[in-house]
Order: structure tokens, then sequence, then C-alpha cells
């Protein structure tokens, strides 16, 4: 009787053993399995250190988010893309989270909700957003993913008026400055976005020799931030004669 207890004993803890090993790396970070039990709360000195880009998935499944913070909000979109149906070229594709709050070390948002995490690799540390529900389609149904904090928010954008997609710009220096490079920062906000320019205009012309600039939209306005909407008018009402 004892050697058959022991025997079901073993059987039972060997099954226990794999249903942890299981749950331990049945989550992703940049579509690789981790060891969940080196996950560790990130909670920070001062909140403004979440604020910068997360990087999630590898290959065509990568994706940004980039979290700006303002005065009394906070700005989440996602930048990913596809092919398109042809196959012949990238088209990017951004979502503005709403509603986006943080408590302590949790992320809520709507959609989309969280924490941020550290990760120790090797004794290499590494800073986080876990995404519990996560957009990307390499997690399985029920898995989370991490987005490794890879850059600050300021090299999101791309552009000589960057300003204008990471804060509210103020009117005494929008006054300082030139008619030409008003309109440039304003027509910026819609390039980053990938909005195709009168063909033959001044903005299409200049916007073609940028390196970074893509045209691939006729209308970039569901893309905008509440940061880059409210610059917009602002740019536009100094414009004005």
């Amino acid at each position: 009787m004892c050697r058959l207890h022991s025997s079901t004993t073993a059987i039972a803890l060997f099954f226990v053993l794999i249903v942890i090993s299981f749950q331990a790396l049945g989550q992703l970070m940049a579509s690789e399995e981790v060891d969940t039990t080196k996950i560790r709360k990130w909670v920070p000195k001062f909140e403004m250190e979440y604020q910068g880009t997360y990087h999630f998935g590898d290959s065509e499944d990568e994706s940004d988010l980039v979290l700006i913070f303002t005065v009394g909000n906070i700005i989440g979109q996602i930048r990913s893309g596809s092919w398109s149906s042809d196959g012949n070229q990238w088209i990017w594709k951004f979502e503005n989270l709403r509603d986006i709050k943080i408590e302590g070390n949790k992320f809520s948002s709507y959609p989309y909700s969280g924490e941020f995490v550290r990760y120790d690799d090797n004794n290499e540390l590494h800073r986080g957003l876990k995404i519990n529900n996560p957009w990307s389609s390499s997690p399985e149904k029920g898995q989370w993913e991490v987005g490794l904090k890879r850059r600050a928010a300021i090299d999101y954008f791309r552009g000589k008026f960057t300003q204008a997609s990471l804060r509210i710009l103020d009117i005494d220096e929008l006054k300082k400055m030139t008619k030409s490079d008003l309109s440039l920062m304003r027509n910026e906000i819609f390039a980053r976005y990938g909005f195709k320019f009168k063909a033959g205009g001044t903005a299409d012309k200049y916007f073609r020799s940028q390196s970074w600039y893509v045209a691939q939209y006729e209308n970039v306005d569901m893309f905008l931030t509440d940061i880059e909407r409210q610059n917009i008018e602002t740019i536009r009402k100094i414009e004005k004669p």
C-alpha cells in the first residue's frame, strides 16, 4: 500500500510540474516565450518614467505603443502595419487609446489594459508594459504580451517639428515663427500619418524629399491625437492674416 501511494503521489507531482512549467512559459515578449517567474512589478519614483515607446512582437507582427504625458492627460497610440492586398506596399495603421489611467503599476484604457513590469533576463533588467488583451495576432487566446520600453517618446515621431505631436504648443512661441515654418509644422503632422498632399504642390514636393514620408491616405483625421488636433487648430489661427 505504501508503494502504491508513493507511486500515485509521484505521478501527480509530475503532472503538476508540467502544468507549472507550461504556465511559466506560455506568455510572449517580442514573439518569444518568457519565464513568468522573472516578471516583477515596475513602479518608478516618478510616473513620468512610464512615458516612451514600447515595442511589441517581431517581424511582420511587430508594433509600437507610444505613451505621452501632458497636463491632466495621457496620450496613447499604437502603430502597426500590414501588406496591401496586392502585396506591393506596407501600409501603416494607427490606433488611439481612450480613457488612459495609471494607478501604481496598473494600466487601463479603452480597449486595452495591463501593467508595467520589469523582466530580469540573465541579470539584464528590461522594463516594459504587459498587455492582458494584446492587439497583435501572435499571442494565442488567453495569453498576454510584454512590450519592451526601447525609446523615448520624441524618437517615435519623424520630421523637423516633432514638438507639434509631443506637447500642447504655446501661442507665444508660434507667433515667433515664420508663415512658411508654421505651414510646414502643421502639414508635417498630417505627413507623419502618410497623408497624400496635392500632387505637385509645395507640401507634396517637400515631403516626398523626406526619407521617412510615405504617401498612403487621402484622409488621416481618424489617426490624429488630441494633442495634434489642438495644435493644428492653434497653428491655423496664427496663420490667419
